[in-house]
């Protein structure tokens, strides 16, 4: 027997795509079969579901998030399977870093808060988009956490920076993405310290 659910508000940011995807995850968990109908024009659970790349979306290249909402959209950005087990095993692992087998008995509760902060998370990122203001926040290197908020700009000094920034990271391109995040983390660091 098919069961129809319908998520639908006409207010943005309140949640619908998150919602409509993890519950289709969990549903697969569940063993079902799960069809996910957006009819939303930005198709943000198309992303999430499909695995199309999150880089064609504007939303995620806004601002460096932490690692839980950055390891998120990686594992949706380079999902290459579309068995719906297998994603939303694997969407399970990276958000309670523990695999589905070796869950216990509270491990769908703490899963479901995983997911709640991680939501939550994702909807100020959003929030910051939509207002224009970007927050930045990392652990400095003396273990303090550092946040700060700013406007992007574009005047021609700061896109001449940009390019050669742009340009030096691509020389290095050889390096993971983890160390040139670092290092332009302590450069960001001297400069608003």
């Amino acid at each position: 027997m098919a069961i129809c659910i319908t998520v639908a508000i006409g207010k943005g940011g309140v949640g619908k795509t998150a919602t409509t995807v993890n519950l289709a995850a969990a549903m697969a968990l569940d063993g079902k079969k799960v069809l996910v109908v957006d009819t939303d024009i930005q198709a943000n659970s198309t992303y999430f579901l499909t695995g199309e790349s999150l880089m064609d979306n504007p939303f995620p290249k806004n601002g460096l998030f932490d690692n839980r909402v950055t390891s998120f959209m990686n594992y949706v950005s380079t999902l290459s399977n579309y068995d719906e087990l297998q994603v939303a095993s694997g969407l399970a692992k990276v958000i309670t870093d523990v695999y589905t087998e070796n869950w216990n008995d509270k491990s769908l509760g703490e899963y479901i808060a995983e997911l709640k902060a991680l939501k939550a998370e994702v909807e100020t990122i959003k929030d910051q988009v939509e207002t224009g203001k970007r927050k930045l926040s990392f652990e400095g290197l003396n273990g303090n956490l550092i946040e700060r908020y700013y406007e992007p700009t574009d005047n021609a000094d700061v896109n001449i920076l940009r390019n050669i920034l742009e340009d030096t990271l691509d020389e290095y391109s050889d390096l993971s993405a983890n160390d040139r995040v670092a290092v332009l983390l302590e450069m960001i660091e001297s400069i608003i310290e």
